[in-house]
């Protein structure tokens, strides 16, 4: 294990890698109501699939399937943040190649690296101007298509590509406000009903527990029993989990996952290094460029249509991470209100 950078530096650089792993989707089913029988995929396939952020796309392979013990949900994701994610039996494993470290959790939605929406099309045009695409096929694949405009400055304009047959999404990109793309991922191949040996599947989870281990599961807590509040969502925005994970230098980082059902959107807490550290600290090896510092707004960061905003507060540091505009992310933190105050 790498070592000379501090506890709270590498607390920082492992959660520079979960939000890797949680932000690279949206809540995963067809509706809110569906949601909860969606943790668990049903749907079998495999592909390569591009992730373009930066000048630099990186390759994920994928493989969603099924052996005698369960369902899986295998990733690898090529590149300078190199990750291999294997979720079996309701557990799930992230090996960071650059931290030589393995992070442990429980299987949801989040970990999975193909994007999906989570509320239904009649949900979203509350939020969204939904148009359907003319075409209905993508690559040769039978598919339907939708871009939706935003009804408000608080999120992104997305085109969705989803199978007919399966509703994985084949392609999904986000634009800034004068459709220009920010990002984009798509499958470069796709295949339905893919399957893996028992036997490959149980080695590859056996392999990822030979590294350190980090017990990074989300331990739920009720969103009035947190030891703060978020006072002003953007409408739209949901809360759909909260809670905390414990950090490697054994401090608690609390989370709060949000959701319009296009866009996804994570607030983290935590302790900072010191009750004087600077609101504009922030680790120079995340991706992404720094794009905005001040004292009272902090430290500003973006990757593709990914932005992640830091600031220290009275001795904690908040991270909100999303794919939405920078007016969301202040909001949500101006909004955030520590229960003593």
């Amino acid at each position: 294990m790498r070592g000379g950078k501090g506890a709270m530096g590498r607390t920082q650089r492992l959660l520079a890698g979960l939000l890797l792993v949680f932000v690279s989707s949206s809540w995963g089913g067809a509706s809110e109501a569906n949601e909860a029988a969606q943790t668990v995929p049903t749907t079998t396939f495999s592909g390569v699939a591009v992730w373009v952020r930066d000048e630099t796309p990186v390759v994920v392979r994928i493989d969603s399937g099924q052996t005698p013990l369960g369902a899986y949900y295998w990733t690898t994701v090529e590149g300078p943040n190199e990750r291999v994610t294997l979720c079996w039996r309701n557990r799930c494993r992230t090996e960071l190649a650059a931290e030589q470290v393995v992070l442990e959790a429980d299987w949801d939605v989040r970990h999975q690296s193909v994007p999906a929406l989570s509320r239904s099309l009649r949900e979203l045009a509350q939020w969204y101007e939904v148009t359907p695409l003319p075409e209905q096929n993508w690559q040769g694949h039978p598919a339907n298509g939708w871009l939706m405009q935003p009804r408000d400055p608080w999120r992104y304009p997305q085109r969705w590509w989803l199978d007919a047959a399966t509703g994985v999404t084949l392609e999904r990109t986000i634009f800034d406000g004068s459709m220009t793309p920010l990002e984009r991922f798509a499958f470069v191949r796709f295949e339905r009903h893919a399957q893996a040996d028992l036997t490959e599947v149980r080695q590859a989870w056996s392999s990822l527990g030979q590294s350190d281990r980090v017990d990074f599961r989300l331990h739920t807590v009720a969103p009035d029993a947190m030891p703060w509040r978020l006072d002003d969502l953007p409408p739209g925005f949901a809360l759909r989990a909260s809670g905390w994970r414990q950090g490697p230098s054994g401090s608690r980082v609390w989370q709060w996952a949000l959701s319009d059902g296009a866009a996804s959107v994570s607030l983290f807490v935590e302790q900072a290094p010191s009750q004087h550290a600077r609101d504009t600290e922030t680790e120079t090896e995340r991706p992404g460029a720094a794009i905005a510092e001040s004292a009272e707004r902090g430290s500003a960061q973006r990757w593709g249509a990914t932005l992640i905003v830091r600031r220290n507060r009275n001795g904690w540091l908040q991270t909100a991470v999303g794919e939405v505009p920078a007016a969301t992310l202040h909001r949500l933190l101006d909004g955030m209100r520590y229960v003593d105050e």
